[in-house]
Order: C-alpha cells, then structure tokens, then sequence
C-alpha cells in the first residue's frame, strides 16, 4: 500500500482490530524509504556521512579502541530490496559500527548480580520484551564490577544501538546510558552516535516484518546524510 491509498482507505483501515500498530509499522516502512517527507536536494548525499563513518573507523582503530573490521566480499549487485532516494546509499551494517554480542556470568553466584539501577546495566531479551520506549537504561537485574569481568559481556557506550537475536527475537531500543547485554543480542556500536536513531527506526521498521535483506548472514541498512 502506498499514501495514496493509504488515506482513501483511511476510514475503513482505521476501524480494523490491529489498526494502530499497522499504521505504525506502515510509517516507519514510509520513513526507512524515505518516503515520508519531500526530498531535499541540498541535503548533504549519504556518500558524505559514509566517508565520516570511514574516517572515524579509521580513527578509532589508529587509537588501539578497536580491531580493524575484516573486509566485507559482499557487492550490492541486486541485494537491495527497494529503491532509494538519489542521495541515499546501501551499505552493510558492520560499515557503520561494531557488531557486538553479550554474555551472562554463573547464575549460581549471586554476587554477580544487583537489582536493576544499582549496578551495571545489563540486558537479557526479556527486558526489551517488555520494554515499549525507544531508549533503555536497565533491566530487571544488573551485573556487578565482579559479574562483568567474569562473563564475555561488553560494556558499551551511550547510544548503542540493541537488538535480540533469541527469543524474543526483534525488540530493538538504544541505551540510554552505558550497557551490556546476555548473549541473546548483535547489538551495534556506531562510530558516528548521530546514526544510532536511523539504525534503530530502520530496525523498527524493517527487521521485526522480517523484509531486511539477508545474505552470507550480514545484515544490511542504508545510511543518508544529514539535512
């Protein structure tokens, strides 16, 4: 469906059962496309921001903060599934940011664990389950300074963007503060915070339809400018 048909159909949609978070999902599939508002053609080409992008990779990996990302043997050839606006551009996920999983310390020691707030942030796919806001800061439980070290959990910094790849699969939100996660994450850490909201709706508006392009497991987004 497009607008178009969207607002003639408006009043008989609107009366259906599940009406709202159709609509919903149906916005957030106009914005990934950019179809949501006019194109402008001053705005600077998404080309632009990838060279940022690049260069802060480069930044951060000079710096020792992070391993040079493996090169990615995918082209875009026909991956993209729809069109974009002139001066946006497809590219893979792990261009934009690191891919970062979580871990869960023993269970069966208690002085790895603290009520969520009291200690450090952590994760586990039951929280985002339940979560309904686009930013997160705690769970139900949080780790403690013994509990991380002792698990494969990272702590990442303010503005990653979360995802739950095990059940529930798809719940997606952006830490509001620094966080870790259980294993049940591919959480994104972007080199540039400002991409974190994009990644984050486009997740929302893409993934949980199950419509995001999948090949040689990578993931793949698209990036624009800033206006």
């Amino acid at each position: 469906m497009n607008a178009e048909r969207l607002l003639q159909h408006f009043d008989r949609i609107s009366e259906a059962p599940d009406a709202i978070p159709r609509l919903r999902r149906f916005i957030l599939d106009l914005a990934v496309r950019g179809k949501s508002v006019e194109q402008d053609p001053n705005d600077e080409p998404a080309s632009e921001l990838l060279k940022r992008i690049e260069a802060e990779k480069m930044r951060l990996v000079k710096e020792g903060k992070i391993r040079a990302p493996r090169a990615s043997n995918c082209s875009e050839g026909n991956e993209s599934p729809f069109s974009l606006p002139r001066s946006w551009k497809w590219c893979h996920l792990n261009e934009v940011g690191v891919i970062v999983g979580g871990g869960t310390p023993s269970s069966g020691d208690h002085d790895n664990f603290t009520k969520g707030g009291q200690g450090i942030a952590w994760l586990t796919p039951a929280d985002l389950g339940k979560h309904r806001e686009l930013y997160i800061s705690h769970g139900a439980r949080d780790l403690t300074k013994k509990g991380l070290v002792s698990s494969s959990a990272t702590l990442m910094p303010k503005g990653s963007v979360l995802f739950t790849s095990r059940a529930p699969i798809g719940y997606t939100a952006i830490a509001w503060n620094e966080i870790s996660t259980n294993q049940g994450f591919k959480s994104i850490v972007p080199y540039v915070r400002d991409c974190s909201r994009y990644i984050a709706v486009y997740f929302f508006g893409r993934l949980r339809r199950g419509l995001m392009a999948r090949r040689q497991g990578r993931l793949f987004v698209k990036c624009r400018g800033k206006s």
